[in-house]
């Protein structure tokens, strides 16, 4: 996708949510809403990756406090830095076929004939205030400890509200996406991403995550033995 195509999409997305959701229902596939998924998970992922590094080490040591089992903590070198940031730039990406996958479940409750391109197609092009908003919020954490009080909260406040006026109106240009390209309501629409939808994708999420976690202790079982 090239910039010039990418930025108009943007464009089209932010200030002329209605035509460009009409438009982007003809699309054939979804190899452009893939492409354009992409390109910003990859933007997110440039100001979030050393943070979920660091989460990560601090999982490692919990668990290694509460089992006995020798803690093992990650170098945050850049090699290992670019390798999980590549790790998660496709697992973020593959998950959204799941996540975009639960909404559509609720979505064919309600419209038998929708398909599933057009819930990933919608779900995909308003994906951008949510991966705006997240990198001022992780950015006044990352940087509060180098700073003293009063500059921390300078920051804190205005990260925090730009955070929050992104996540509420990822909210609303979902549900407006969701309700153009599948002729539903707006509030039927709210009501597949972020009620049932999302109680569909959470069950998902704690599956995983409890294979995930039996999967990492037997790790620290078998290194722990030797």
């Amino acid at each position: 996708m090239r910039l010039k195509e990418f930025y108009g999409r943007v464009r089209g997305v932010f200030f002329h949510t209605k035509k460009y959701f009409k438009s982007a229902k003809r699309e054939k596939g979804i190899r452009q809403a893939l492409k354009y998924l992409v390109i910003f998970t990859f933007f997110f992922l440039l100001f979030t990756t050393y943070y979920y590094l660091a989460n990560i080490n601090e999982v490692f040591r919990e668990i290694g406090e509460t089992t006995g089992l020798e803690f093992i903590e990650i170098p945050l070198t850049p090699l290992v830095f670019i390798a999980f940031f590549l790790f998660l730039l496709v697992f973020l990406v593959l998950f959204a076929f799941v996540r975009y996958w639960a909404t559509h479940l609720i979505v064919r409750m309600f419209k038998k004939n929708a398909r599933y391109e057009d819930t990933y197609k919608a779900l995909s092009y308003s994906v951008a205030p949510g991966y705006l908003g997240g990198p001022f919020l992780l950015a006044s954490f990352l940087l509060i400890p180098f700073l003293g009080r009063t500059w921390a909260w300078f920051l804190f406040i205005p990260s925090i509200a730009t955070y929050i006026g992104f996540e509420l109106y990822s909210v609303y240009l979902r549900s407006k996406a969701l309700s153009l390209v599948q002729g539903l309501g707006f509030w039927k629409a709210l009501l597949c991403i972020y009620v049932l939808g999302f109680a569909v994708f959470m069950l998902f999420v704690i599956i995983i995550y409890a294979v995930i976690l039996i999967i990492v202790l037997l790790i620290l079982f078998v290194i722990g033995m030797f």
